[in-house]
């Protein structure tokens, strides 16, 4: 027979509340505000992204000017562009829809660090920006006006495409002939901080 001792203790343990799970770290939200790309367009694309949708960011950096950048891609014979340019004083330019096919990735390289799906062109899964370095990649800094406004490109990107989940160096899909975005990207911790600012996988 149970004691009213027994039946006491009996009764505290079913009051033992069960732990709660820790809870998810959510990828930031997307702003709505901030500053409008002035379009530049580019005549170096693809219409469409052949049936599937951005699955990453790429991130360049241009080895030239903002300006520089942009009378390329507006040359058809350059067959180069990006969806996005970024100056260092925040400026941006916009070259391509987010929802076409810019030409600024090119194709896997042998011992590239690509993540997304096999038989496909990263172009098509992919949205690129460049940025003015003035012809320093490796020492030119990254400015404050240029981060924000490359940042700023990137919400846009992802509330077009919200389930993006990289953010790739484009020498990770050309490391035989790129060391792109550069050392002014890599190796002072600004692409590290853009990941880490997006809610995005780094892909170096």
């Amino acid at each position: 027979m149970a004691t009213p001792m027994s039946l006491l203790l009996l009764q505290t343990r079913r009051r033992v509340p069960e732990p709660e799970p820790a809870p998810l770290t959510p990828k930031p939200k997307p702003r709505e505000e901030g500053s409008t790309p002035e379009w530049r367009g580019s005549p170096n694309f693809t219409i469409g992204r052949s049936g599937r949708h951005a699955l990453a960011i790429v991130l360049h950096t241009a080895v030239g000017s903002l300006d520089g950048m942009t009378a390329w891609f507006q040359r058809t014979d350059a067959q180069v562009s990006a969806h996005y340019g970024v100056g260092l004083d925040g400026r941006i330019h916009q070259y391509v829809l987010l929802t076409d096919t810019a030409w600024h990735a090119g194709r896997l390289e042998t011992g590239n660090r690509w993540s997304g799906p096999s038989g496909v062109n990263p172009n098509a899964v992919t949205v690129g920006i460049e940025t003015e370095d003035l012809g320093r990649p490796e020492t030119e800094p990254v400015t404050n006006a240029q981060y924000d406004a490359v940042l700023e490109c990137c919400w846009i990107a992802l509330r077009t495409y919200p389930d993006m989940d990289w953010l790739v160096a484009h020498r990770a899909i050309s490391p035989a002939s790129r060391s792109c975005p550069a050392g002014r990207w890599i190796n002072t911790g600004r692409i590290q901080q853009l990941s880490r600012d997006l809610g995005l996988t780094l892909v170096l």
